[in-house]
């Protein structure tokens, strides 16, 4: 018997390549540079949130803190900068449209009526927002020094 062509070194040992068809190869390296890719345009497309765990206390008791270990993480994680700089007002950049769809119910109907009207033009609905939010918390375009 026997026959049959040995089996032995075909399979495995591609240099890291797998086989995708018969006439195709795809490297280790070309898999990573398409993940990266791939990753990369669902990043772009994300608002993104960042969230850090600290140990509050050194026995992990509930509701415990200790000030002095909260702050040091959250100071070498960056955590304290980053607060710093949104503080310090630097803008969140989403496209105009965005904010109007987000914060138009803010507004009063007659106004929210005049930003459908102009929803095209920016300076227009900057202009006219101010008057309509007096009563809210808001600053478009300024900054102030703390």
């Amino acid at each position: 018997g026997g026959g049959g062509g040995g089996g032995g070194g075909g399979g495995g040992g591609g240099g890291g390549r797998r086989r995708v068809r018969a006439t195709q190869v795809v490297s280790v390296s070309a898999q990573f540079r398409n993940s990266m890719n791939e990753l990369g345009t669902t990043l772009a497309c994300t608002s993104n949130h960042f969230l850090r765990c600290i140990k509050t206390n050194s026995e992990r008791r509930p509701f415990g803190l200790e000030a002095g270990m909260a702050i040091r993480q959250l100071r070498s994680c960056g955590v304290l900068e980053a607060v710093r700089v949104s503080q310090a007002g630097f803008p969140s950049r989403i496209p105009f449209s965005e904010l109007l769809e987000r914060y138009s119910l803010l507004l009063t109907s007659r106004a929210r009526r005049a930003n459908d009207a102009i929803a095209d033009s920016k300076s227009s609905t900057l202009r006219t927002l101010p008057s309509h939010l007096e009563s809210l918390p808001t600053s478009l375009g300024t900054h102030e020094e703390r």
